[in-house]
């Protein structure tokens, strides 16, 4: 087997974890405004999160309203 290239079982069953989560809260996202508010909120995020993971710009739109209503 390649040393270089092995990567250990249980950092592999951690990533899958991690990955079910970011998962589970990105669903969340979606159905709680509170989410968006507090991403929103965030000092060194603000709108720039959304923007850097793909929503569209009349989404960030909405986002934007949303939470200075």
């Amino acid at each position: 087997m390649d040393k270089k290239n092995y990567i250990c079982p249980i950092l592999k069953v951690a990533a899958k974890a991690a990955l079910l989560i970011i998962e589970k809260y990105t669903i969340l996202t979606s159905e709680f405004e509170v989410y968006y508010i507090a991403i929103v909120m965030c000092p060194d995020q603000i709108l720039d999160w959304f923007k850097e993971h793909d929503y569209h710009d009349e989404r960030i739109e909405e986002i934007k309203d949303m939470v200075v209503k």
